[in-house]
Parts: structure tokens; C-alpha cells; sequence
């Protein structure tokens, strides 16, 4: 119908996540659970600033100062916290955690490499860590001016993947990494993205593909690139995958000529071959896919 359920008041929300019953709002620097049902908060706890959260299970794992805190989900208690000053980079702050399957993770970025921690889901306990190279040590010679860390987690790997904007040429410099979830072997070493490999959102994944820049798809496995230049979301939220679709915001910058409104890529309906393809189907909203 279109009516207004519930509008919860949170200041400074930067990035909302459905799960289950729970409608979770990250803000610049707290961590709110609500009940979907009604929009209720159920708790609040305070969370470092521009991150966010990551959720697994019946637990949610909250970024907060040098800890990593893991809490119920239902009731904000917590259940284990782990100090990351006590890990084999403590002179190094960690950026965010991220979930895997069998693992939560979180990073920190050096000057030289960039390392990838792993501790238990249950107990908080360090499972492994891992070091991968930088662009200014896979391409040595250009001037960084921003660099960026984007962590992706799936089930069974952890990428991550390092960017710093040079002067151009390049531009946007990105690499690559691969770490296996349950072990910290490294299974893909330095692999370059070209200098249109970033945007203004971060990268998210989706089954077996890496969703990044405009509208870039990355096989994981093959590494084949897939791309659609007609398609992009919004500044600042990108793709967002759901029920084998990818959905776009409507965007209205000027600095490409796109589809415009909000469009779904691919169908439910039917599976995608994306190895075959040129580019996955854009479909608007309720229309039909031929």
C-alpha cells in the first residue's frame, strides 16, 4: 500500500542491514538493533566510527576501539571481545571485521603489506593471520596520494583489495588478494585491476563474482571480467545484491550516460551463464525480461 510503517530516529545512519527479525542501523560511530516487525530498538551500543558491524548467525561483531566485541544479536550482550593490541601488528590500528564461514575477520593496513587476521566465531580465539603486498609494492615508482582498503568475505575465501589514487597516468591503481576463510593460505597473489577498478562505494560480492566499480563483474574463480558501462547505482551505496538479482538507486550525475531510474539486473527467474555473456540483462523494475 505504500503506508508508512514506523520511521526509527537515528542520526547519521551509514548503512542499514534486514536480517532475520532485526532491521540493524550503522551510524558514524554506534551500532542500533530494532525489531523489523515495528521498528522498536531492542539496543544500542557505541562502535567505532565509519565502520560497520558484520552480522553471522545468532551473533553480531562490533568494531569498538582496539577490540572486536561479538554480542547476541537478540539482547546487545556480550559474549567474547578480543584486543587487537595483542596480535602480531599492535602498532597497527585494524580497519572493520568481516564475517566468513568459519571465521570473523579484520585488517590492517601497512605501509609496505596489508594484514588479514582470523579469529573463531565462538570463542574469539586468533585462528591465523596473513600478509599481502600493497600497489606501491607490486607498482613501485608511482606517487600514492589516497590510499583505500576494500574487504570482501565470502563463505570460503577472504579478498581483499588495496587502491591508491596516483597522479595520472594511472590513475586508480587496485591489487588483489586472496586468502583461503579457514586457513589464511594465500590462493590468489597481486592481482592487478585496471585504473577503472574503484568507485565511490565499496566493493561487495555476491556468490562467485566481485562486484565493483561502476558496474564490473569479477569471476573469482576464472577471473574473468564482465561489464555493463549503461548501468551504475548511487554515489556512496553501489550494487545491492538480493534473491539473485542486483538492484541500482537511482542515480543523476552527469558523469556518464546511463539507464536512469531504479533497475534490476537479471531475473529470479532465470539463472545467469554471466562466462557467456557480454553483460547480465538490465530489466526495470516491474517490466518483463526477454
Amino acid at each position: 500500500t505504500g503506508q508508512v510503517l514506523y520511521t526509527p530516529e537515528i542520526k547519521s545512519v551509514r548503512s542499514v542491514v534486514i536480517y532475520r527479525q532485526y532491521l540493524v542501523f550503522n551510524g558514524d560511530a554506534l551500532v542500533s538493533v530494532h525489531a523489523l516487525a515495528d521498528g522498536r530498538q531492542l539496543w544500542s551500543k557505541p562502535m567505532t566510527p565509519k565502520v560497520a558491524a558484520a552480522i553471522k548467525g545468532e551473533q553480531i561483531y562490533v568494531p569498538s576501539g582496539k577490540k572486536v566485541l561479538a554480542c547476541r544479536l537478540d539482547t546487545g550482550a556480550e559474549v567474547w571481545s578480543y584486543d587487537t593490541g595483542t596480535d602480531a601488528h599492535p602498532e597497527i590500528e585494524y580497519r572493520g571485521v568481516f564475517c566468513s564461514g568459519p571465521a570473523v575477520h579484520y585488517t590492517k593496513g601497512g605501509k609496505e603489506k596489508t594484514f588479514v587476521f582470523a579469529l573463531d566465531q565462538k570463542t574469539g580465539q586468533p585462528l591465523w593471520n596473513a600478509e599481502g603486498d600493497n600497489p606501491k609494492t607490486v607498482f613501485p615508482g608511482f606517487a600514492d596520494m589516497e590510499p583505500s582498503l576494500s574487504m570482501i568475505a565470502f563463505n570460503d575465501e577472504v579478498w581483499f583489495k588495496f587502491k591508491k589514487k596516483a597522479q595520472p597516468p594511472p590513475g586508480y591503481t587496485a591489487v588483489m588478494t586472496c586468502f583461503d576463510a579457514a586457513t589464511g593460505q594465500v590462493k590468489q597473489k597481486n592481482l592487478a585491476m585496471n585504473n577503472d577498478s574503484t568507485h565511490c562505494w565499496n566493493n561487495k560480492g555476491a556468490g562467485d563474482y566481485l562486484l565493483y566499480s561502476k558496474n564490473m563483474f569479477l569471476n573469482r574463480k576464472t577471473q574473468q571480467v564482465t561489464a555493463n558501462g549503461l548501468v551504475r547505482s548511487i554515489c556512496g551505496i553501489g550494487h545491492i545484491p538480493a534473491e539473485r538479482q542486483l538492484f541500482m538507486l537511482p542515480h543523476n550525475c552527469r558523469c556518464s550516460t546511463l539507464i536512469r531510474g531504479v533497475v534490476a539486473m537479471g531475473a529470479a527467474e532465470k539463472e545467469y551463464d554471466f562466462g557467456s555473456l557480454a553483460a547480465p540483462a538490465p530489466v526495470a523494475l516491474g517490466g518483463k525480461h526477454n
